[in-house]
């Protein structure tokens, strides 16, 4: 038997076995994969209904959108980080999804999601630039477990934290100074060359810290921004017929603002030109001092380097941009205070023209009267009338010349900035320059003779006691000393004083003191590992005086070559000492220096100890002594932005300090938290029955003299108890009114005087 059908062929075998015949399907694996596809022709959408669902669907472009079609209409675009407000860090979105967002709100016709720089509306980076949280290692450091240490009693009273003799370390304090070098700014063995090097060093310092910090091109920028706010606010004012006295005011701050900044950057431009002319004059001082005395004492050299411009045209453009921009600014100001002054004019005229025809009417009424002999009591107008004439004329406020005021902002602008053609200039100062070894003058081989000689050494007291001193230090032409020594100093008293004192020897005299320096000990948790160099200035005021070259100290005289500058100083000994002052710090447990600080408890010894790192908001709050008023005029005119978190804690105590105050403060706070735990006012204890009773028993009043037992309670006191004293108080005022004494007109005084009794000036 033979059965066909779409999988298999079953043949029956000579064993009567039924056997199924596999056929290609089987063998390829696609039997349960065959898929039907029958051919169908495409479906046609209509027009109408393409159109529908192009209407219903939107697609935003990811074109982006100008910053003017963002904002309302009638409005203007403006950036508040060009007017100096904070603005926080935005939120770092890619520009795709962010255009395809503006066209999505701008379809919708919603506008107020954008701000008036044309940005969205957002809330600043939540993000921190640094982890909030340390990162927190499985093996823990061993020297971070924890030591058990037994508590110790200590004599605070007591003179020594320390007693002499006591090795215990656990009492053990060091205090560790690092000497590093001296250098003077003045020295009796300097020559007149040396004088006009540090003048020309000094004067290159402030000349390129100026350079540096670039104040005046920062004053600049400044000045254009407000130049911009202020003019697009004007264009928005005229395209507004209806302003606010809010936009008005803004626009009166930024006129004040411009003229702030217009003012600084030429009074910044003003110091930078000086300083650069006196730099370039001193240096030539110093230069013609070398020739005439043939021979040079100081290696040092100044470059100068003549920069010009690259675009003459466009710096004359931008030097008259700035003069009409200036002279308009000016001319706006005194029209401004002409229609001001004009205005006061019209009043004082009006005045004065009406006490003028008040006057004529007044005599011609008097004459009027005594034609006709009318006898009358004295118009008491008229005769004040006639007391006070009308003075003189007032004259008519005059008008500005605006051709003086072109010339006057040319004759400023030349002397705050570089006028155009003038090439920028470069200076460099270098230790590099030849020194004369042998020069032929008697007196200055003499006063080099005296230098080589000299060595300087310091010494440290600790509460007025020496306790380590330096090894003397050759001082070498360039006046600079370098120590470079560490001293430490085991503490067995209470910090009070550390002294430094600067010795000389060797040079002139055999031995002398310099100079004394009074350095403020650290906190508790300052080491030298922690703590920077710091710079002590020291100065003496001996008179030293010498046959050589030496121009010495405290003597006047004239370093300047002859015929450039006849200016006569006088100098004393001066310099600055570098130095660091820390704890030390006991090794830890692998030999380390993770140990603890060797410092005694700060809390007994750091009261009189000045803290190089206090905050000022905490010295303004616990100092009490100030002016809320000038420290709120400060912050307005200051422009300080209240969003900055910076300034969060100065507004925070800007508010809390100047709430109900009405009067100036002539008084500093004790605990300015007790009012947090004041339980009660002051008229409430005022208008408390019971201890109104206690006061007036107290007071020795007749009717409450006797009175023994006070109840405990308010309430149990008589409401009534004190209508019998008051009844007496009104007796006792009646009777003193029946026995005033009045004065009249007697030391001036018209109105009569009365006294009352001691017992009625307590109610």
């Amino acid at each position: 038997m033979l059965e066909i059908n779409n999988v298999a062929e079953i043949v029956e075998t000579e064993g009567g076995e039924e056997q199924t015949k596999l056929i290609t399907a089987d063998y390829l694996g696609l039997h349960d994969e065959w898929e039907l596809v029958e051919m169908v022709s495409p479906v046609y959408l209509r027009d109408e209904q393409v159109t529908h669902e192009q209407e219903l669907y939107f697609y935003p472009s990811l074109i982006p959108v100008l910053p003017e079609d963002k904002v309302k209409p009638g409005h203007e675009v403006r950036y508040p980080e060009e007017e100096g407000l904070y603005v926080g860090r935005r939120l770092a979105v890619t520009n795709r999804s962010k255009n395809k967002l503006e066209q999505r709100l701008l379809a919708s016709g919603d506008r107020r999601w954008f701000g008036d720089d044309g940005e969205m509306i957002s809330q600043p980076d939540p993000c921190r630039t640094i982890p909030l949280r340390p990162l927190v290692f499985d093996e823990v450091n061993p020297v971070l477990k924890v030591e058990y240490k037994p508590a110790a009693i200590r004599d605070f009273e007591n003179k020594y934290i320390v007693q002499p003799g006591d090795t215990s370390v656990e009492d053990h304090y060091l205090l560790e100074v690092e000497i590093r070098s001296v250098s003077f700014s003045h020295h009796p063995l300097f020559s007149r060359e040396h004088i006009l090097a540090q003048r020309v060093t000094e004067l290159y310092n402030k000349y390129n810290q100026c350079v540096v910090l670039g104040r005046e091109q920062r004053l600049a920028g400044r000045l254009e921004a407000l130049r911009r706010a202020r003019d697009s606010l004007k264009k928005a004012l005229k395209q507004t017929p209806d302003a606010s006295q809010q936009q008005l005011d803004r626009l009166q701050r930024y006129v004040a603002e411009v003229r702030e900044a217009r003012q600084l950057r030429q009074a910044e431009g003003y110091s930078d030109r000086q300083l650069l002319s006196n730099l370039l004059i001193t240096w030539r001082d110093l230069k013609k001092l070398r020739e005439l005395q043939g021979y040079t004492s100081t290696p040092l050299r100044l470059q100068i380097h003549k920069e010009d411009a690259e675009d003459p045209a466009m710096e004359i453009m931008a030097w008259d941009e700035e003069i009409r921009k200036e002279v308009q600014e000016l001319e706006e100001e005194y029209q401004e205070e002409y229609n001001k002054q004009l205005e006061e004019y019209m009043k004082k005229l009006a005045l004065w023209k009406k006490r003028r025809k008040a006057l004529r009417e007044a005599k011609k009424r008097r004459q009027k009267e005594a034609e006709q002999q009318i006898d009358r009591e004295s118009d008491e107008e008229a005769e004040q009338m006639m007391l006070e004439p009308p003075g003189e004329e007032p004259q008519p406020p005059a008008k500005v010349d605006m051709g003086v005021v072109r010339s006057e902002v040319m004759e400023r602008l030349l002397k705050s900035l570089r006028p155009p053609g003038e090439p920028r200039v470069h200076v460099q100062l270098t230790t590099s320059g030849p020194v004369d070894q042998n020069p032929a003058c008697p007196k200055q081989q003499q006063r080099r003779a005296a230098v080589r000689r000299c060595a300087l050494y310091v010494k440290i007291f600790y509460n007025q006691k020496e306790v380590c001193s330096s090894r003397p230090q050759p001082l070498g032409p360039r006046f600079i000393v370098s120590i470079g020594q560490l001293f430490p100093i085991r503490i067995l008293q209470w910090p009070e004083s550390l002294k430094v004192e600067l010795h000389e020897e060797g040079g002139t005299f055999a031995h002398h003191l310099v100079a004394e320096m009074y350095i403020p000990f650290p906190s508790s948790g300052t080491t030298l590992a922690n703590c920077s160099l710091e710079r002590h200035e020291f100065s003496s005021n001996q008179v030293l005086t010498f046959s050589h070259a030496g121009v010495g100290s405290g003597t006047y005289m004239c370093p300047f070559p002859e015929g450039s500058n006849k200016e006569i100083t006088c100098l004393y000994t001066s310099g600055v000492l570098l130095c660091r002052v820390g704890w030390g710090m006991e090794s830890g447990v692998h030999g380390g220096g993770d140990g603890r600080i060797l410092a005694p408890p700060e809390k007994y010894w750091a009261k009189g100890r000045r803290s190089s790192c206090a905050d000022v908001m905490s010295m303004l709050d616990t100092e009490g002594a100030m002016d809320i008023d000038k420290l709120q005029e400060w912050a307005e005119k200051s422009q300080l932005d209240p969003n900055d978190p910076r300034n969060a804690s100065f507004f925070y105590f800007i508010k809390n300090a100047g709430m109900g105050l009405n009067t100036e403060r002539n008084y500093f706070r004790l605990d300015p938290q007790q009012a947090e735990f004041d339980f009660c006012k002051l008229e409430d204890l005022d208008a408390n029955s019971r201890l109104r009773l206690l006061r007036l028993r107290d007071q020795g009043e007749p009717e409450f003299r006797g009175l023994r037992v006070v109840p405990l309670r308010e309430k149990e006191i008589p409401k009534d108890v004190f209508k019998v004293n008051l009844e007496n108080w009104t007796h006792n005022l009646k009777f003193n009114m029946t026995t005033l004494r009045f004065q009249s007109n007697w030391e001036g005084v018209d109105c009569p005087k009365f006294y009352l009794t001691e017992s009625s000036r307590k109610y």
